[in-house]
């Protein structure tokens, strides 16, 4: 979900929201046959950034979301043909603030800074 209010013609905020309810299952045939499934604890995951117009072309942004990173299938079935059931998302805020400044219709430039903290979240269930 996600809404966009602009309070003037120089400021505008996007807000936005989601849920992330990351699972897997796995299924080994050989050399034994085994099971199983991995549920990661639902997370809220809420956006919200702000935009200030200073004249035609620049911009500044601000933005903080928290966000997460899940396992991917590579790294869940590594190259030794192992599932490593110890993986679980990173979870965290990033937080951001950058300047841009378009030119013309054709070429955009822009800078930003940002900085992720890892919030230690780190929720799963083994079946």
């Amino acid at each position: 979900m996600s809404q966009k209010l602009n309070f003037n013609e120089r400021l505008y905020t996007d807000i936005s929201v989601s849920l992330n309810a990351n699972s897997y299952e796995w299924e080994r045939l050989y050399p034994g046959t085994s099971s199983g499934k991995v549920h990661f604890r639902k997370q809220w995951l809420p956006n919200i950034g702000l935009t200030y117009v200073f004249g035609k072309g620049l911009s500044v942004r601000a933005k903080i979301g928290k966000g997460n990173s899940a396992p991917t299938n590579e790294e869940i079935r590594s190259s030794n043909q192992e599932f490593n059931l110890d993986l679980v998302p990173e979870y965290g805020w990033n937080k951001e603030i950058g300047i841009r400044k378009q030119f013309g219709n054709f070429f955009i430039s822009g800078r930003k800074l940002f900085r992720f903290s890892d919030d230690g979240c780190y929720c799963k269930e083994t079946e």
